[in-house]
């Protein structure tokens, strides 16, 4: 899983236009991984050993990721 994560995390860094996967501009594409990945941040708590695997994963890179998204994406408490 992890080096699944690191392979994304290389692609992302072939982009020299922006941040996120295509360019400059949050998209889609950007939404799928890290939606899924902030499931598991609920999924497994904040502070679990797993998750700071998952957000360290690529040097750090996912967790950038994810708090440059937390304006997109976030998570209401309700169930």
């Amino acid at each position: 899983f992890i080096t699944g994560l690191e392979a994304i995390a290389a692609a992302y860094a072939r982009n020299e236009r922006g941040d996120w996967f295509l360019g400059e501009s949050f998209t889609f594409v950007d939404a799928i991984p890290l939606g899924f990945l902030s499931c598991l941040k609920v999924a497994f708590g904040s502070e679990s050993e797993e998750w700071k695997l998952v957000e360290n994963a690529a040097g750090g890179f996912w967790k950038g990721q994810i708090q440059k998204a937390e304006k997109w994406i976030q998570y209401d408490g309700k169930q």
